[in-house]
């Protein structure tokens, strides 16, 4: 007769076995490379605005408030975006009402392609739905499965054979989310362009 501490052993090694298998059937992978890094930024409350050199943004959607002076935005479309490459832009924004569309494949392609960094204004799935994954499943999808209420801004860049994702989350003030400082975050994200994209 076997042991409960046997059998039990077995059953813990059974069930972590098939845990594993389960995990790795359901999880995303990169398709391009296995290089990756993410960076959390949770900017201060008065956050200091950016005072650096000037910076120019394509945006897909309506120009975000900002308090900087020295930074630019320049509406551009979806179909501008394949052409990114010719413009010497510090990186990309989209706008939350352009976000199910930014997820389709033929732009996950492209956010691989273009040289400067990506920034999702308002995905609550941070920037999953975005990323060229095997067996990707729809924006909505993955805001279901997500769901992250703390980040305001996400970003994708493939520097070279690197993936770096950004997310850049709202301010806290008394242990809550500040949504409506989102002007410190905007600052926080040119700050980094300037020290990690601009290098």
């Amino acid at each position: 007769m076997i042991s409960k501490k046997l059998l039990f052993l077995i059953m813990l090694i059974l069930a972590l076995h098939l845990l594993v298998a389960c995990t790795s059937d359901q999880s995303n992978s990169i398709t391009e490379s296995n290089n990756s890094e993410s960076k959390v930024y949770n900017p201060v409350l008065e956050e200091e605005q950016y005072n650096g050199q000037n910076l120019e943004f394509g945006v897909i959607g309506e120009e975000p408030d900002i308090r900087e002076e020295q930074v630019n935005f320049v509406s551009i479309s979806f179909e501008e975006l394949k052409n990114i490459k010719s413009r010497n832009f510090d990186g990309v924004f989209i706008m939350e009402s352009y976000l199910p569309k930014a997820a389709d494949e033929e732009f996950r392609k492209i956010y691989e392609e273009i040289t400067v960094p990506t920034f999702f204004v308002g995905s609550k799935a941070k920037a999953v739905p975005f990323m060229n994954l095997n067996n990707q499943i729809s924006y909505e999808e993955n805001i279901d499965r997500i769901n992250d209420s703390g980040t305001y801004i996400s970003g994708l860049w493939y520097p070279e054979s690197e993936t770096i994702t950004f997310e850049f989350k709202y301010p806290i003030e008394d242990s809550q989310f500040n949504r409506s400082r989102v002007e410190e975050i905007y600052s926080a994200v040119f700050k980094t362009v300037e020290s990690e994209v601009r290098q």
